[in-house]
């Protein structure tokens, strides 16, 4: 089941990989285009946007099955 949310996501979502906190700031208080985004952040980072309203989930990092 999570492979296949991490799949969507990967192919809906926009990667901005270490910049996720940075980018979800933006687009939450309206300085960037609304959009779905993934990247990392750390612990910190996610807990600092969560107190500041903006929702965000996690995704544990699955490998890929390339065969």
């Amino acid at each position: 089941m999570m492979r296949a949310v991490k799949d969507h996501v990967e192919k809906n979502f926009e990667h901005v990989g270490p910049r996720f906190a940075d980018e979800a700031r933006k687009i939450h208080y309206g300085e960037s285009d609304k959009r779905s985004i993934y990247g990392q952040a750390t612990r910190e980072q996610a807990e600092e946007l969560v107190e500041e309203g903006i929702e965000v989930g996690q995704i544990p990092d699955l490998p890929n099955l390339d065969g």
